[in-house]
């Protein structure tokens, strides 16, 4: 078992298993998965009810664990309530589960359904990681596999461990909206105070810029233009050109009719963003957002700094 001390760049739910980029203290960066089993709790509407209801479900094949559990439902008291923990080991098995509790003779046995409402992303920070993006942690893994994980106590110190590169895509034709259809022009970078810029026939600036990527190695790209479109500009371009180049830092069969969420996957292991959301806030206050929310420095900037506090109060 190998043991890792770094900062939390960035998480989320891919297919069936929770992946953390990892900056380790040395300058590398790791990806590790962790196993990830969708829970939620059923409110029964009496004891009775929750007997029989306990009872059809623990003989269900979609549920890989049924139990009773005291829970606190409401926040405005201090009474817990006896529950039924319901969980499954894949989430396609979570959504059906969900759509047979619909049916007629469960539901008039159900009170409530409790954690429902968050995302598979969410319920993973929240309830079973529990440390924030950005923080500084202790990890151990195994063959690329989490085995545990720890928050090193900083005493809420923000720190800037992670190194950034701003990127502006110029396109031939100048447009609001970025069209497909239309060539990369130039790109311009700038890394560490040191600016390159790529400006040959389209498919060797592309071969050249990918390289410099690749080679630089950023934790986090700034890209000057308007928003994140940007990216799936880019990654339409390349397929246009039949060119097989790399953003994130994993690499994909970008072309494999296999791949869902290619585009995902194509950029993941570095975070985007838009120097409209850099200037906003600047990377210390995303990472206070990323500490108080609990949410990935990606799902702050779909959300205000009020809805950010309203999800983190229902969690």
């Amino acid at each position: 078992m190998a043991h890792w001390i770094g900062w939390l760049l960035d998480v989320y739910i891919e297919e069936d298993e929770a992946v953390l980029w990892i900056k380790t203290e040395d300058g590398n960066s790791v990806k590790l998965v962790d196993c990830y089993e969708p829970y939620f709790y059923i409110e029964p509407k009496s004891e009775k009810e929750g007997a029989e209801l306990f009872q059809v479900l623990r003989d269900m094949e979609l549920i890989n664990e049924i139990r009773w559990e005291q829970k606190f439902t409401n926040i405005s008291n201090n009474v817990s309530q006896k529950l039924i923990r319901v969980g499954a080991s894949f989430i396609h098995h979570y959504n059906l589960l969900l759509k047979v509790l619909e049916h007629d003779t469960l539901r008039q046995r159900i009170k409530h359904l409790h954690n429902t409402n968050l995302s598979h992303l969410q319920r993973y920070l929240f309830t079973q990681l529990k440390i924030q993006v950005t923080s500084k942690v202790s990890v151990e893994y195994e063959d690329r596999k989490l085995k545990s994980i720890k928050r090193i106590n900083d005493d809420g110190k923000i720190e800037l461990p992670f190194s950034i590169m701003q990127v502006e895509i110029v396109p031939t034709t100048e447009q609001a909206i970025l069209d497909a259809d239309d060539p990369i022009q130039s790109i311009n970078a700038r890394f560490h105070e040191e600016d390159s810029t790529f400006q040959d026939d389209e498919s060797t600036l592309l071969q050249n810029f990918s390289s410099h990527v690749v080679s630089k190695n950023p934790d986090i790209v700034i890209f000057k233009n308007y928003d994140l479109a940007v990216l799936n500009y880019l990654f339409e371009r390349i397929k246009i050109l039949s060119l097989d180049l790399q953003l994130g830092r994993w690499k994909i069969d970008i072309y494999s009719r296999d791949q869902k969420q290619v585009l995902q996957k194509w950029i993941q292991g570095r975070v985007y963003l838009t120097l409209n959301d850099y200037n906003a806030d600047g990377l210390v206050g995303l990472f206070e957002l990323a500490q108080f929310s609990y949410l990935p420095i990606s799902l702050i900037l779909k959300y205000s700094t009020d809805r950010l506090i309203a999800k983190s109060t229902k969690c």
